[in-house]
C-alpha cells in the first residue's frame, strides 16, 4: 500500500485500523485463490489473527460489513482520484460514469 502513496501520492486508506483490514481482506483473497482458504504461514504472517490457526480455514466474521468497507473504499478513493487528476465530477464531486 505504501507503493500506492508513493505512485499516486494519496493514501489507499484512511488510517492504520483501514490497511490492517484492508489487507487482511486482500490476504484472505490469496488463500482463497491460492490455497482453497486455508490458512498458511504466510497468511498469519501477514494479515493473521489470533482465532487463525495453520491449515484451518479463514473466518470471514460478517461478509456484508467487509463488501460495505470495500465499497465505501472504492467511492473515496474514486473522488481522490477525481480530484487529485482534475477529472470532471457530477455535481456532488463524484467522477462522471464512463
Amino acid at each position: 500500500m505504501n507503493i500506492f502513496k508513493k505512485t499516486l501520492k494519496f493514501n489507499l486508506t484512511e488510517g492504520r485500523f483501514q490497511e490492517l483490514r484492508l489487507t487482511r481482506i486482500i490476504q484472505l483473497r490469496n488463500i482463497v485463490a491460492h490455497n482453497r482458504g486455508s490458512v498458511s504461514a504466510v497468511f498469519l504472517a501477514r494479515a493473521g489473527a489470533q482465532i487463525d490457526k495453520i491449515g484451518e480455514r479463514a473466518k470471514v466474521s460478517n461478509l456484508y460489513a467487509v463488501q460495505n468497507f470495500l465499497t465505501r473504499t472504492a467511492i473515496r478513493l474514486d473522488s481522490d482520484a477525481a480530484t487529485k487528476f482534475e477529472l470532471e465530477t457530477s455535481g456532488d464531486g463524484t467522477p462522471l460514469p464512463l
